[in-house]
């Protein structure tokens, strides 16, 4: 039996993630349990008792049908109370606890359907909700869905973490799986709050915007498209600048993030625009190439996914660190790439940037000079020209 696991790369979503094959046991039937929280008590009909076809083979009483309520499955009407599994006694949904018919006319949930003709039974499919049999290969998403290994090729990877969507995804829907549709942002509210998060992660990482005022929007993707420019057309969001004539202590900027991303997918995009906020409080030139500028805030974004004190990274930042490290992108992924390069070389994220800012370019090892490094230094100190609300490197 081989489980195929996302997180191990089974679908490729990533350059990061590599095909390993895992030897899964097969699950054990357990024997009967005490019946937990919210299971009925079981019963049986009488030995005696020759089931008619309206009688519940749970308790063996009729089951009436006019006014009634009733279940009916495996060809069977039950009592509603009495459709439970065999083993645990918990009643049967249409989601976590489905129910199998066995061998022996009886109902089972997935975790207790007994073994038959050599089958264990590994779970519920989380596309069509047929078992799994362990014996054969299956996959099992980064989010611990399992799914027969046919509907692998049909599958759509998530817009936001690249693993499969084992639910419909109706048309005209954004692409999401179960997972990121549960953590999704659904309020301006909440998004302020993530924020507010963002600039004290920021200053940890010597990226301080202070109080700076930032307006937070949470928008639909034509809107983020209406005010973006060229190279933040689609993407999840985009920063709005004052005009220059605003006295800089009344200036106020905007970011419009895209309604109902998952928290952390959110959360990365505000630090993004919050560094293009940063460059401008910092009087950056504001002729960077975009593959500086953009690369310089995909660092900052990568900063702080992986500042110390953070502890152990969810699954979720994990995607995300590795969406940053891989993106195929020409502006923002080659741009990190760049900037991660330059760091490597002088030493420090506030080194680069001060270098950045004399020479509007990443530096180069082939032609960088000695002499550089200690003007780098002092200009990184002295990189801040703003009021006190302005950042100072770290």
């Amino acid at each position: 039996m081989r489980c195929l696991r996302e997180s191990d790369g089974a679908r490729q979503s990533l350059p990061a993630r590599l095909i390993r094959r895992l030897s899964g046991g097969a699950v054990q039937v357990p024997p009967r349990v005490v019946p937990k929280p919210g299971a009925v008590l079981k019963m049986s009909p009488p030995e005696d008792k020759v089931l008619g076809p309206e009688d519940c083979p749970r308790c063996g009483f009729e089951v009436v049908s006019e006014g009634a309520v009733y279940v009916t499955a495996v060809g069977r009407r039950w009592h509603p109370q009495h459709f439970v599994c065999e083993v645990c006694a918990l009643p049967f949904d249409d989601d976590e606890h489905k129910y199998f018919e066995a061998n022996d006319g009886k109902v089972y949930c997935s975790e207790h359907l007994p073994s038959q003709y050599g089958q264990q039974i590994r779970g519920a499919c989380a596309v069509c909700g047929e078992p799994v049999d362990a014996q054969n290969d299956y996959f099992e998403n980064m989010w611990g869905e399992i799914y027969h290994e046919h509907h692998n090729a049909q599958l759509k990877e998530c817009e936001y973490c690249g693993s499969a969507v084992c639910q419909e995804v109706k048309p005209g829907q954004i692409i999401a799986c179960k997972h990121c549709v549960e953590v999704a942002v659904t309020s301006r509210k909440t998004l302020e709050s993530i924020f507010e998060d963002v600039r004290k992660g920021m200053e940890e990482i010597g990226l301080r915007i202070g109080d700076q005022q930032v307006k937070i929007g949470m928008v639909q993707q034509e809107q983020i498209n209406k005010n973006a420019g060229v190279y933040h057309q689609d993407k999840a969001s985009t920063v709005l600048y004052p005009s220059p004539d605003v006295p800089r202590k009344d200036r106020v900027y905007g970011i419009l993030v895209r309604n109902q991303l998952p928290e952390e997918y959110a959360e990365t995009q505000l630090v993004h625009e919050a560094m293009h906020i940063w460059l401008k409080m910092n009087r950056f030139p504001s002729n960077l190439p975009p593959t500086v500028c953009e690369g310089l805030c995909e660092y900052a974004a990568y900063l702080y996914l992986t500042r110390p004190g953070v502890g152990d990274l969810e699954d979720d930042e994990i995607h995300r660190v590795d969406e940053i490290k891989f993106n195929p992108d020409p502006v923002f992924g080659v741009g990190f790439n760049a900037c991660n390069d330059a760091v490597n070389l002088l030493g420090s994220f506030s080194s680069v940037l001060g270098y950045v800012k004399q020479q509007l370019w990443f530096p180069d090892a082939k032609d960088l000079k000695v002499k550089h490094k200690s003007n780098i230094s002092d200009t990184a100190k002295g990189s801040s020209d703003e009021s006190s609300d302005a950042s100072t490197l770290g």
